[in-house]
């Protein structure tokens, strides 16, 4: 009837391999057909068991707290779930959630969160864990490689290894998405830009500008960036009559930043989107556009998964993967770096598929970065 919930178990073939469960509900059936005269195939889409839960409910609260409190009683309360962290920003805020389902509800809060220098929050579901993640883009780029020491590579003589290493880790295929359009970044007002946050009550206006590079670029090479790629997808060698681009304002973007809603005699309580310094809003101007720029280069590759499941804990959505191409050229000198700089390098885990086949298991990664590898 499209309601139907149905337990998956998997375990991996590692002797101290655990078993992963997960819940899911029918939420479509795709397709049923005969193929035979005493047979019959159904086709089913299912959903995680706290998409559709949630779907059930609708929340139109008033909540007082910091904002990851927030998400988190909302997870506890309608879904039972607790929030996986490492960074908790203590700025409370006072929200009316307007008659939104659970997921959404935290979404829409997590996507007005960022840390004071400007990295976004994402909240995300994972196949090995029970817990949701709510983790800032900046911690989770600071953290270690999951394959440095033996990492995805694209070649053949990786496909010839003896070492089990090795071969087990080699890209079966891979693509690169619609990427580089530097146009729609500049349009969209993520390279160089204005900013215009009104406060109705009083008029007042908290006014901030954007130059990706002195507002992200360089203070990222210095705290974010990963060893040996400090090369960043955008540059200030593109230049227009001597300047920049960055360095041009070619958006004015104004906003309605709050109207002191719960602001008293005695305390100033900021509502969604409003914030009591203009330090605050610039911090969320970064934010939206380093969500932007980390999606400017990315790649999608096809590994094989059983390693994935093997071992414990999560290794796929805001982790770190190491990925190796090499260069486009024929002739190689024995000084030669092999390696394909832009292609090649750490990339931040951003969506994963699991494919489970009748003969194998692979796993569809796509990665994302702030900067490519250093050019000797």
């Amino acid at each position: 009837l499209g309601g139907e919930r149905i337990t998956v178990t998997l375990v991996g073939t590692a002797p101290k391999a655990e078993k992963i469960t997960k819940s899911f509900y029918i939420d479509e059936v795709m397709f049923s057909r005969k193929s035979g005269d005493h047979t019959e195939v159904a086709g089913f889409h299912l959903i995680e068991d706290i998409c559709y839960i949630s779907n059930l409910y609708n929340v139109n609260r008033y909540y007082d707290d910091t904002s990851f409190n927030i998400v988190s009683k909302i997870a506890e309360q309608y879904l039972g779930k607790e929030i996986a962290t490492n960074n908790t920003p203590s700025e409370s805020s006072t929200v009316i959630v307007p008659n939104m389902e659970p997921l959404v509800a935290m979404k829409w809060i997590a996507g007005g969160m960022s840390t004071n220098e400007g990295h976004p929050f994402y909240l995300f579901s994972t196949l090995a864990s029970d817990k949701l993640g709510l983790y800032d883009l900046g911690s989770m780029i600071s953290t270690q490689s999951i394959n440095r020491d033996h990492p995805f590579r694209n070649w053949q003589a990786a496909s010839q290894s003896n070492d089990p290493k090795v071969g087990q880790r080699v890209i079966k295929d891979y693509r690169f998405e619609k990427s580089e359009n530097l146009y729609k970044l500049i349009s969209d007002g993520f390279i160089g830009a204005e900013y215009e946050f009104l406060d109705t009550l009083t008029n007042k206006k908290n006014n901030t500008t954007l130059n990706i590079i002195d507002d992200l670029i360089k203070p990222a090479a210095t705290t974010i960036f990963p060893t040996r790629q400090k090369n960043p997808t955008i540059t200030p060698a593109y230049k227009h009559d001597g300047k920049s681009f960055n360095e041009y304002k070619s958006v004015k973007k104004v906003s309605i930043g709050g109207s002191n809603a719960f602001k008293t005699a005695t305390e100033f309580r900021t509502s969604y989107s409003e914030n009591k310094t203009t330090a605050g809003y610039k911090a969320g101007v970064i934010a939206d556009a380093m969500h932007n720029i980390l999606q400017k280069s990315p790649l999608t590759i096809v590994v094989n998964g059983l390693e994935f499941i093997a071992t414990p804990g999560h290794h796929t959505i805001g982790n770190n993967m190491t990925v190796e191409f090499l260069r486009s050229q024929v002739n190689h000198t024995p000084n030669d770096d092999y390696l394909d700089k832009k292609k090649s390098g750490d990339y931040l885990i951003y969506a994963t598929k699991h494919m489970f086949k009748k003969e194998k298991y692979e796993v569809q990664l796509t990665g994302v970065k702030l900067a490519n590898m250093d050019i000797a």
